[in-house]
């Protein structure tokens, strides 16, 4: 799995590659790349100023960790949101990315939000409570119902996530 982390990192669109290994070998050719891969992770690792958790009950299996820096693409192949085998990149671009095969959504939160970038639709109010709540505002297409259906999958999944075996996962995205 980090290895398709790694592999999305670069080609969150699948870059044209037929396989993992056809990317990754890509990467392996260029030896100066491979020193800076090697580099940055140490000096990732060293300045980290806490230590990583394994994710809660029903997530160890997804090779994340709570108080560790990913970008968006390494988060959706953890949770096998996208794969070369389904013709589908990683390249969600904001909000929640529902992960059926982690039966996770995950949320994607701008917690630094710049009034001259994002629009009145878009500044919702999302903070954090305590060490263990947050405030989310869901995206403004998404309600209990829906004008078109008398229920929003996407609301009922999120209102009814401990009966459909599903869970959220707050991910916070700096500018």
């Amino acid at each position: 799995m980090f290895a398709r982390m790694l592999f999305y990192t670069f080609w969150d669109n699948g870059g044209g590659y037929g396989s993992y290994d056809d990317g990754l070998d890509r990467i392996r050719a260029n030896g100066y790349l491979v020193e800076e891969l090697r580099a940055a992770f140490a000096r990732g690792v060293a300045r980290s100023s806490r230590a990583p958790r394994g994710l809660p009950l029903g997530l160890q299996q997804i090779p994340l960790y709570s108080h560790a820096t990913y970008w968006r693409s390494e988060v959706l192949a953890a949770l096998d949101y996208g794969s070369l085998e389904q013709g589908k990149g990683v390249n969600h671009r904001e909000g929640v990315a529902w992960c059926p095969q982690a039966s996770t959504d995950a949320l994607f939160v701008t917690l630094d939000k710049d009034e001259t970038v994002h629009n009145p639709n878009t500044l919702c109010k999302d903070y954090a409570i305590s060490p263990r709540l947050f405030h989310w505002e869901s995206q403004n297409a998404t309600s209990p119902t829906s004008p078109t259906s008398p229920t929003s999958p996407t609301g009922q999944r999120y209102l009814n996530r401990k009966d459909h075996a599903s869970r959220i996962t707050r991910l916070a995205l700096y500018p």
